[in-house]
C-alpha cells in the first residue's frame, strides 16, 4: 500500500471519528438542553403559590398591618406560616390575629412563631 493511500485512509478514519464525536456531542448537548429545560419548567411551577399559600399570605398581610414587631419567614406549600417576632407580646398578638382570620375561611396549619434570630435585621416582613 502506498504512503499516500495509507495517509488517505488514516485521514478518512480520523474524519469519520471526528464526525461521530461531533454527532454524539450535538446529541448530548440537545439532551442536556432538554433536561435543563424540563428542570427549569419544574422549578417555575414551584414559584407559583398554591391556593393555601395565597390564603396564608392574604391573612398575613391583614394581620401584619395591625401587629408590629413581626416578620414573615416562610409560607409553606400547605399554607403554614412561619414568622419571627421581637417580643412575646407581638408573637401572641399575631397568633391571635391569624386565628381570628382563620374563622372567615378554610383552615390552615397552625402558624409557627419563632424569636427573631440575632442579626436578622428585623425588617417589616410584609412579604
Amino acid at each position: 500500500m502506498s504512503k499516500a493511500l495509507t495517509e488517505d485512509i488514516h485521514h478518512l478514519g480520523m474524519t469519520r471519528r471526528l464526525r461521530v464525536v461531533q454527532q454524539w456531542s450535538t446529541g448530548a448537548s440537545l439532551a442536556g438542553a432538554m433536561v435543563g429545560s424540563l428542570a427549569l419548567a419544574a422549578g417555575c411551577v414551584s414559584l407559583v403559590d398554591t391556593p393555601a399559600q395565597e390564603l396564608a399570605r392574604n391573612r398575613w398581610t391583614v394581620c401584619h398591618a395591625r401587629v408590629t414587631g413581626t416578620e414573615l419567614n416562610t409560607v409553606q406549600r400547605d399554607g403554614r406560616i412561619s414568622f419571627w417576632y421581637s417580643g412575646a407580646g407581638e408573637s401572641q398578638t399575631m397568633l391571635e390575629c391569624l386565628r381570628e382570620a382563620a374563622k372567615m375561611g378554610p383552615d390552615l396549619p397552625e402558624p409557627i412563631a419563632q424569636r427573631r434570630p440575632d442579626g436578622s435585621g428585623g425588617g417589616g416582613g410584609a412579604m
